[in-house]
């Protein structure tokens, strides 16, 4: 009976774990410039908008990272703050571990907000899911730094890649990359001249001037043989060739899709996006059109929706080509299997769509009047911005009028007076008539400075007008 009683009391805090993980629960700043705050499914508020950022709740964590009065914390999918609002940055968690950063360094913690290791590196410490390891750096050395606190120091190598991918991570020594382990082991010698992450037991190198595809142990899977090769994404390869059109290859570097297009993306949800004639649409794997090209713009598919662009406008498609949301939207983003996020009113709105593009957030009459109050705004704006542009034109015409003015007078009141000019004119005690020079005038007073040319030095200010 204790037994039972236990079991019971273990499977409802595993559900309520699980319920409280699996729920879903949205950022949310409906208006540009306000505060964020936290909406569930239904889009009810959760939180006030008391966030300056509100970050998404990663798929299958119940941790959230917000910033509040300046500082950075984590919140559950209650509200309840969990880690307190007193770091500089944060990451989202991985493998329930986050990078923090005070004091201008960054360090480790875990989800109770314990500090794992302490704030001493100088750059950030990037984290992936499924890596028990990221590289952190001090004073230009590299440290292995484990997720459970370790840290090893590596000052044998020139670089090392923050991110260990499929545990591995790329290095360089003596001007060459290859690849090491969490221990600082090399386990793929250094003869590259340059190196990218492993993806699906696969690493694209630079080899003898030569792009080359190897596997874990360093062997040479296959050499594409194209003018460009593109990352590797959803088990493909984007080619191009000399004249720039671009088709795709396998893990095995054969040829699937022929190189016609003018652009393409990656690989993702078994669709990639593709442009010809500067026209976007989707092929599925075996190269087929799927979805024909007519948009200005495509983004990759994800959660079997894609955000696609016509005339500046943005809408969602499904994974066969249907609208799920017309392009009425400034921007439109699937977030997970049930929400959509749009913005409106020029981006000054923002919302959320259900997968069947059926606001939850708003209502199309508040659309119609956000757009409404965007359009008076902008032509206020541009109305303002006229006046503006109007006023320093006149004051600018004002100056001009000035300053011509000015230099007319300038020019016709001195404009015959030169420093060293002589002259004779009545004057001195006796009203007699004598030389004088000119020993200097200024334009703007109209004035020029004389002294007679025999006799002492006393100078006397007259106008240029009575120079002869």
């Amino acid at each position: 009976m204790i037994r039972f009683v236990l079991w019971l009391a273990l499977s409802v805090m595993a559900s309520m774990a699980h319920s409280e993980t699996e729920r879903l629960v949205y950022a949310m700043c409906p208006m540009k410039g306000d505060l964020c705050g936290y909406v569930d499914r239904d889009g009810s508020w959760i939180t006030p908008q008391i966030f300056e950022v509100a970050r998404a709740f990663p798929s299958g964590d119940s941790l959230a990272r917000a910033k509040r009065n300046g500082s950075w914390g984590f919140i559950d999918k209650t509200g309840i703050e969990i880690i307190p609002f007193k770091y500089e940055a944060v990451s989202a968690f991985s493998d329930g571990v986050a990078s923090f950063k005070r004091s201008g360094h960054w360090g480790l913690l875990d989800r109770t907000g314990r500090e794992i290791v302490a704030p001493r590196f100088q750059e950030r410490l990037e984290l992936a899911d499924g890596a028990d390891h990221t590289v952190g750096r001090i004073d230009g050395v590299s440290y292995i730094i484990g997720k459970s606190g370790s840290i090893l120091r590596s000052p044998q190598f020139e670089y090392i890649s923050h991110i260990f991918s499929e545990n591995l991570a790329i290095a360089k020594k003596d001007g060459k990359y290859g690849y090491i382990d969490s221990t600082g082991r090399t386990v793929i010698e250094f003869k590259f001249e340059n190196a990218f992450e492993f993806r699906y037991g696969l690493a694209r190198v630079q080899l003898n001037q030569s792009i080359v595809f190897i596997n874990r142990q360093g062997e040479a899977v296959f050499k594409p043989m194209h003018a460009k090769v593109g990352v590797l994404s959803g088990g493909f390869i984007a080619i191009a060739d000399a004249n720039g059109k671009w088709g795709y290859i396998d893990m095995l570097g054969n040829e699937v899709v022929d190189q016609k297009y003018d652009e393409a993306k990656s690989f993702q949800d078994g669709r990639a996006a593709v442009s010809l004639n500067g026209k976007w649409g989707y092929i599925d794997t075996e190269g087929n059109e799927v979805i024909a090209l007519r948009f200005d713009t495509a983004n990759f598919f994800q959660f079997g929706l894609a955000s696609v662009e016509i005339g500046g406008k943005w809408g969602i498609l499904d994974h066969s080509g249907d609208w799920v949301s017309q392009p009425y939207w400034t921007s439109a983003t699937p977030l997970d299997e049930y929400r959509i996020r749009v913005r409106f009113a020029n981006g000054e709105r923002s919302g959320l769509l259900d997968r069947n593009g059926v606001p939850v957030t708003f209502s199309f009459n508040d659309v119609m009047m956000a757009e409404l109050q965007s359009s008076q705004r902008q032509d206020a704006a541009k109305l303002e911005a006229a006046n503006a542009e109007i006023e320093r034109l006149r004051d600018q015409a004002e100056r001009s009028a000035v300053q011509s003015r000015v230099s007319e007078q300038r020019s016709t009141a001195c404009d015959h007076v030169y420093v060293g000019k002589e002259f004779e004119a009545r004057g001195g005690f006796l009203g007699l008539n004598q030389r004088y020079i000119v020993m200097g005038y200024s334009e703007r007073s109209g004035l020029a400075t004389i002294r007679g040319k025999y006799g002492d030095d006393y100078r006397q200010e007259v106008s240029c007008k009575a120079i002869p």
